[in-house]
């Protein structure tokens, strides 16, 4: 009986000391953004985190945590952004503060008490806070001088306007009832386009066709508006553009429409 109680006691003591080995290490695991997503303005880095347990590979349970940022894909520098309680799980990152680029990478970084550190998974990440920029290429519009030579009636004011006449050009590739332009986007691409057109009777909401909007296109996204129906005049079309992560653009361009 001596025997069996001596072989079950050196069987706890081996339990004890594999559990003691089997300790948890210190975690740190980074749940927000999202790989690929993109970024505008400030947005909230999260994470989750165990201190684990010593003895071991184990974090004090009030470490800080340090969210780095690395700028290339293929880089071994990380770059940090701020640091803050490991245990809050959460940082406010202002995006404004670095440059527009789609190959950012974000990670999270915990001290050990051994001196060492624990580093989150790597999550990729694009930074874009630029406004969609557009631009209108047809009709194309003619120098205001040749329409000031053949009428002396047009004003100074319009004089100095381009002309925009609406007019069929199939070489051209327009009919002359839409204003047609590009819109770009090469971060996060172009998510709708709207064009109001201004004269003297007042400000008109047009009717827009933008087939590429919402898709990502470096080459750029076609957009039209109907123009068919405004009446002649002194007319200055707006532009305005917003892209899919909500930044927002806006031109304008006066023609004399004829």
């Amino acid at each position: 009986m001596k025997r069996i109680a001596l072989a079950s006691a050196l069987a706890l003591m081996v339990l004890g000391v594999g559990a003691a080995q089997a300790a948890d290490p210190c975690s740190v695991t980074l749940t927000s953004p999202v790989a690929g997503a993109i970024l505008r303005g400030t947005v909230t880095v999260g994470w989750t985190f165990s201190p684990g347990s010593p003895p071991g590979s184990y974090c004090l349970p009030g470490a800080d945590a340090t969210v780095q940022l690395r700028k290339s894909p293929n880089g071994n520098s990380f770059d940090d952004l701020g640091t803050v309680s490991a245990a809050g799980g959460s940082f406010s990152w202002d995006t404004t503060t670095v440059k527009d680029l789609a190959t950012y990478s974000l990670r999270i970084r915990v001290p050990k008490v051994n001196g060492s550190s624990v580093f989150s998974n790597v999550v990729g990440v694009t930074v874009d806070n630029t406004a969609p920029e557009a631009i209108v290429n047809s009709p194309l519009p003619s120098p205001a001088d040749d329409v000031c030579a053949a009428a002396a009636s047009d004003t100074l004011e319009s004089c100095q306007t381009p002309l925009l006449v609406r007019a069929s050009a199939p070489d051209l590739g327009y009919d002359g009832s839409a204003l047609n332009g590009v819109a770009y986007d090469n971060l996060s691409g172009v998510a709708a386009v709207a064009v109001t057109a201004t004269n003297d009777e007042g400000t008109t909401q047009l009717a827009v066709t933008c087939s590429s909007c919402s898709a990502y296109y470096t080459s750029g996204t076609i957009w039209s508006a109907h123009i068919a129906d405004l009446p002649s005049g002194l007319t200055t079309f707006t532009i305005s553009t917003t892209d899919r992560v909500g930044n927002q653009g806006e031109m304008s361009a006066t023609f004399l429409l004829v």
